[in-house]
């Protein structure tokens, strides 16, 4: 399936951990790519009250993310604008500096290594790499019986079902697992709606998911005689 497995990694690699004044946790997973390719920080105490939290998404290549999880906190806080306490300005111009660090010929040895590595210790797939031939099975001394090959064919045929089932059970329920928190998530917005509406008794404004508002939504419905409210 090109860049993506048949059935999704569902191993988790989780952490939790406390710093100062906060608490946090972390949980990252494999998911359908080949191997994992995202990389994370959880720094709950770069300096008095302050935490960096972040996640880099490898987009094909975890070497970026892992380059980000390596220098950005660092740049972050030797930046004039993060010590003139203008964290919004600080954020934008950390990302342009990763661009910059990573596009200077100065830390492409560093990257480089870094495509041998993978987040949390996984082994690396070499995409490019041509697979490596199985093991050859030691012969057994006089024993070349038909019947016990074919024995040992079916028994092999037999465990490579039961894994791909196992499998297939597994993603099927990520998948149920997904549907019944989409559909959770869906009864918690009408019920937010309905009690927005009961507590305004139809009147103001109500603000709907995506940041609009009820009324901007009214806004941009063309006027219509007998419209009522819906």
């Amino acid at each position: 399936m090109g860049q993506y497995l048949s059935t999704p990694s569902t191993e988790k690699h989780s952490e939790d951990g406390t710093g100062g004044i906060m608490e946090y946790g972390a949980s990252a997973m494999q998911g359908w790519r080949l191997s994992m390719e995202d990389a994370h920080i959880s720094n709950p105490s770069v300096a008095a009250g302050r935490g960096v939290f972040a996640v880099f998404d490898g987009h094909g290549g975890a070497e970026v993310a892992l380059f980000c999880e390596r220098h950005l906190t660092e740049e972050l806080l030797n930046l004039t604008e993060y010590k003139e306490n203008r964290f919004d300005a600080a954020l934008t111009r950390v990302f342009h500096r990763m661009d910059e660090m990573i596009l200077s010929p100065t830390y492409d040895k560093e990257l480089e290594e870094l495509k041998k590595e993978r987040p949390y210790g996984e082994k690396r797939v070499q995409y490019n790499d041509a697979p490596e031939d199985p093991p050859e099975a030691d012969a057994e001394e006089n024993d070349s019986s038909p019947r016990k090959e074919d024995a040992e064919k079916a028994e092999n045929s037999t465990g490579e079902n039961s894994e791909q089932d196992g499998r297939g059970e597994e993603a099927r329920n990520v998948r149920l697992q997904l549907e019944e928190g989409m559909q959770a998530y869906l009864q918690n917005l009408r019920e937010a709606r309905n009690n927005a509406q009961a507590n305004n008794n139809g009147q103001g404004t109500i603000i709907l998911p995506y940041g609009r508002s009820e009324d901007d939504q009214k806004a941009d419905e063309p006027n219509s005689e007998g419209g009522g409210q819906g």
